[in-house]
């Protein structure tokens, strides 16, 4: 099974392991896979290729459910290693984790102006798609970010097409494609360039495209902006089209070949030509994972003979920093030792503080913030959900008008309708936190109970004592994880669609709110238009205190817990 999410290589996949569709949100428009199937075009068409797509109303869901289909699922190892060193006498087996990350930024040279989608596709499969991008021959895509765990093996080859949609579903089709050869990528490097779209008949192309219908009236591709002709590479970016000096005897990765002169080219042959070019970056790379046995050893070293171990492996390799504490915070989930772990590297961090500043806790990146963040938003998306999510996909959906910065108004007049109508989000947003208390999981009140028994022995002599043992928590659970997900409220699946402008601009209002109180303050003079909030928020820090007394306390119903616990167990990636 294979999925798309919005994630870098360096963030936690925790967003998507399969396509799928938000129950309660309607489209702007017919999507990629519904279209072709139903285009007006008179391209003779042959059958999509068959493909399973699992549908889940919130991620968490969806997350669960592959979870449990990945441990009902036979492991594909690829091959078994039979010549060993002496000593060993069993076969070695293993498996191969095939990962891509694929971000598609925009097209330009597009003849005509379109209402255009990209999609990606793996063997001509439907991976994944981005949001339509209106009546533009230039089409820019936001929040275009995928990134696919768990792959099998690519026969053929990737695909990312432009394909052109419409309201009522005529004269959809393919505007162009481009071809990525995975098979001559270098695993684990990044690539960034512009790439050439081809048009035309794709059976002539050796690609599993076939089926799709091709969009009426494209022509050659325009000149590209001059602005935007230069793409910089870093030293471990290389273009896909440097690819055919590694291996001159492999056919080019890029159809920027396939072009024939309508008067010279015979009835018969299809014709195809460039449509445009598209910003493309993408990263592959396939890991071999042994047999857990084999990994006994280190598992124990790094948990526990030498917990901050990982503090110096961090410092040895900083780039791949993130990578390292998310895998090793995922092996510490498995194997059930989390608390001790977590409690080793805050311990560690409170005592090479230089300084006991209790404003600065736990601010920045560190090794055990990294393995924090991680850890909640693993087990912590159906938290995230029953605490927010409602008043989340109520303003997204409605659009309330709720400025209140007298700078971004023509007409101040309606200010004071403006704040009423952000009070009463305020008051909808605290209730559903406070109502969603007892939904905390058991592992994350453990890490926070630990988290606040390390803190307040650490500061036990300082005279904001009092005040740390709220604010090492209040900055996990709303700085780092509550007010993230109002920002980004597609990211943490709460809605199928990222917010309007509008939306956005009242989610931000909210969260400004709710991270003034969680820093158990009041706005100042830098933002003076937000001080008629301070009554608001001076009156929610008594109930925050509450709030976090309940989900940093270990006590909780059993069978709340035991059905916590399986689902946190079920949702971990291995």
């Amino acid at each position: 099974m294979q999925g798309s999410g919005s994630s870098s290589p360096s963030e936690p996949d925790f967003y998507t392991r399969a396509r799928s569709r938000s129950f309660g949100h309607v489209t702007s428009a017919p999507s990629f896979d519904e279209t072709i199937t139903s285009s007006g075009s008179d391209t003779p068409q042959t059958t999509a290729p068959s493909m399973l797509y699992l549908a889940a109303p919130r991620a968490y869901e969806r997350n669960l459910w592959m979870s449990l289909l990945r441990q009902h699922a036979q492991t594909p190892l690829l091959d078994s290693i039979t010549t060993l060193p002496t000593g060993l006498s069993t076969s070695l087996l293993f498996r191969v984790e095939r990962s891509l990350w694929i971000k598609v930024h925009e097209a330009q040279g597009l003849s005509r102006t379109h209402s255009t989608v990209a999609a990606v596709l793996a063997d001509g499969h439907l991976l994944a798609q981005t949001e339509v991008a209106a009546n533009t021959n230039s089409p820019r895509w936001e929040n275009s970010s995928h990134c696919f765990g768990g792959l099998g093996p690519i026969r053929q080859s990737v695909h990312v097409l432009v394909w052109q949609n419409s309201q009522s579903g005529a004269n959809c089709g393919l505007v162009g494609y481009c071809q990525v050869p995975i098979s001559m990528l270098r695993r684990g490097h990044s690539y960034d360039g512009w790439y050439p779209l081809s048009y035309g008949d794709t059976t002539c192309t050796n690609t599993p495209l076939s089926y799709l219908p091709l969009a009426r009236g494209v022509r050659p591709a325009r000149r590209r902006s001059s602005g935007k002709l230069k793409v910089r590479h870093s030293k471990s970016q290389r273009s896909l089209n440097t690819l055919a000096s590694d291996a001159p005897k492999v056919t080019p990765p890029l159809l920027d070949k396939h072009f024939f002169d309508a008067e010279t080219t015979k009835a018969s042959e299809p014709l195809a030509f460039r449509s445009g070019d598209i910003h493309i970056q993408l990263q592959y790379d396939e890991t071999i994972i042994l047999q857990r046995s084999h990994y006994t050893d280190v598992v124990a070293l790094l948990l526990e003979t030498d917990p901050t171990l990982i503090f110096k492996l961090t410092a040895m390799v900083p780039s791949s920093a993130d990578w390292l504490v998310e895998t090793v915070t995922k092996i510490c989930i498995s194997s059930d030792c989390t608390e001790g772990w977590i409690e080793a590297l805050v311990c560690h961090e409170l005592a090479m503080q230089a300084e006991r500043d209790p404003t600065l806790l736990f601010r920045g990146t560190s090794v055990a913030t990294r393995a924090i963040d991680t850890i909640m938003k693993i087990v912590g998306l159906e938290f995230i959900d029953r605490l927010i999510g409602n008043v989340v996909r109520n303003i997204t959906s409605n659009e309330y008008a709720c400025e209140v910065d007298p700078a971004r108004l023509a007409d101040s007049k309606h200010i004071g309708v403006h704040w009423d109508a952000l009070t009463r989000l305020l008051h909808a947003l605290w209730q559903g936190i406070e109502n969603g208390a007892n939904a905390c999981p058991p592992i994350l009140r453990r890490i926070f109970a630990c988290l606040r028994s390390s803190t307040a022995a650490f500061y036990s002599n300082h005279a904001a004592s009092a005040q740390v043992r709220y604010s090492c928590i209040s900055g996990f659970v709303f700085l780092r994880l509550l007010c993230p997900a109002m920002l980004s409220p597609k990211s943490f699946g709460l809605v199928s669609r990222p917010p309007t402008a509008l939306a956005l601009r009242t989610l931000t209002l909210l969260a400004k709110g709710i991270q003034c109180a969680a820093n158990l303050s009041d706005f100042s003079a830098k933002e003076p238009y937000m001080q008629p909030m301070n009554v608001f928020v001076q009156s929610c820090i008594p109930r925050l205190k509450a709030f976090i007394d309940s989900i940093a306390s270990e006590n909780v119903d059993e069978g709340t817990a035991n059905s916590c616990a399986e689902e946190q167990s079920k949702c971990i990636i291995d």
